[in-house]
């Protein structure tokens, strides 16, 4: 019984841990695409 414990323990840190390095990618790629999008706002503006 014990080891079926520490199993679901560990695969449930794993999981936590897989959702946050998600989160933590999500964000990055966000803050990434405003960057371009600023970037092309300010590209079409000196065009203009």
């Amino acid at each position: 019984m014990q080891y079926v414990v520490s199993a679901y323990a560990v695969i449930w840190v794993l999981l936590v841990l897989y959702v946050v390095a998600l989160g933590m990618r999500s964000a990055r790629l966000g803050r990434e695409a405003e960057l371009l999008a600023r970037m092309a706002e300010a590209e079409d503006a000196d065009r203009a």
